[in-house]
């Protein structure tokens, strides 16, 4: 019996003695592996809730130096639930506020606008980017500020610009806009004191950017509708003629050359004139455009000269035995046809046109007349 219990207390003590071997070992290697495989091999004796307080700590290590550069806030949200009693939570705390700090930072800089700048500084205080964030709002303002000087391009608004920021990065610029616009605003107050078109239109060429370009603009177009009235009050070729002599890119100069046309037909109809035969109709226009294509042939031996006026208003010249092609819009024409020869009538008529292709020829024929013998 004595020998059996020897034996076991032999076997209890080597056994002890592998336990204390094993713990010192682990603990010497001190890591999760090693923590680990000597609770498999000794799941329960006097080192087991020592060994397992290091295994713990060794996980926390663990989980912490992967977190620690992390820029995921829930992430360490998952650390900071995991080991609630972690002397490490006040600093994944910190880490939090880092990276929620350095994300408005950076929303700031996206927006870019001074509000996200002021909010940015009210809520961070002491963060290392309050100096940026304050030039950041100095650098807008002084932006915002130009622009609007530059969108109103005035002395005054540019001048409140140099006021406002004296130092500022357009200063020079700012000061070049001044000296040019005093310049631009005594050539306008000349401007006025001429009042005329050609005043205004040189003042327009020379500044078209400026902002009494567009005051320049209205003067003017009021003076050519006023010398326009009076010109259509006249109603004479000859005022017509001068309007486009002397105004050869006016407003006007189109309706004006319809005038003078249409009044050279009425004045032909006044004289003696023979009947201009209708011209032949070939077949209907089925061009996608409506309106009308005469072919004109001119089977004189002079030049030839028609006038067509009525929706649109032409006045043509075809040489001798040469053909020419116009169009002319739907409407009633009123037609006059004459040649630079002595003694040869003027003809004049009438054609209703309606999406046609026409064809007219000219030609001079020549009568004899017997006197009557008493």
């Amino acid at each position: 019996m004595m020998k059996h219990v020897l034996v076991i207390i032999i076997f209890f003590l080597l056994a002890s003695c592998g336990v204390s071997k094993g713990y010192f070992e682990a603990k010497e290697e001190n890591t999760i592996t090693a923590y680990e495989s000597y609770l498999t091999k000794y799941p329960n004796n006097r080192f087991t809730l020592d060994v397992e307080k290091r295994l713990s700590e060794r996980y926390q290590n663990k989980d912490w130096n992967s977190i620690k550069k992390s820029k995921d806030i829930s992430t360490i949200e998952g650390f900071i639930s995991k080991y609630p009693n972690s002397i490490r939570v006040e600093k994944a705390k910190i880490l939090i506020g880092k990276i929620k700090e350095q994300n408005a930072w950076s929303k700031s800089k996206q927006l870019n606008t001074v509000y996200s700048y002021k909010n940015f500084i009210s809520t961070y205080q002491k963060s290392e980017h309050i100096i940026d964030a304050k030039n950041k709002i100095s650098e807008l303002k002084e932006l915002n500020a130009w622009k609007k000087a530059n969108s109103t391009r005035t002395i005054k608004s540019y001048e409140k610009y140099l006021i406002d920021f004296p130092f500022g990065e357009h200063n020079l610029i700012a000061k070049e806009k001044i000296l040019k616009l005093k310049i631009i605003t005594t050539d306008w107050k000349n401007t006025l004191t001429k009042n005329t078109i050609k005043a205004y239109n040189s003042f327009i060429e020379k500044y078209p950017n400026s902002t009494f370009a567009s005051i320049a603009k209205d003067k003017r177009d009021d003076l050519l509708i006023s010398q326009w009235k009076v010109i259509t009050n006249k109603n004479s070729i000859s005022a017509y003629k001068t309007y486009i002599k002397n105004n050869p890119n006016g407003v006007f100069v189109f309706l004006a050359q319809k005038r003078i046309i249409d009044l050279e037909v009425d004045q032909i109809f006044k004289e003696k004139h023979g009947v201009l035969p209708q011209m032949s109709k070939v077949t209907d226009n089925n061009s996608l455009q409506s309106g009308n294509k005469i072919e004109i042939y001119n089977n004189t031996s002079y030049l030839l000269t028609i006038w067509y006026s009525g929706p649109e208003s032409k006045k043509i010249s075809i040489p001798t035995k040469h053909r020419q092609k116009i169009n002319l819009s739907n409407g009633k024409y009123r037609i006059v046809a004459s040649v630079n020869a002595p003694n040869v009538t003027k003809y004049a008529g009438h054609e209703n046109l309606k999406n046609g292709i026409y064809t007219s020829e000219y030609y001079i024929e020549t009568k004899r007349y017997k006197r009557k013998s008493n």
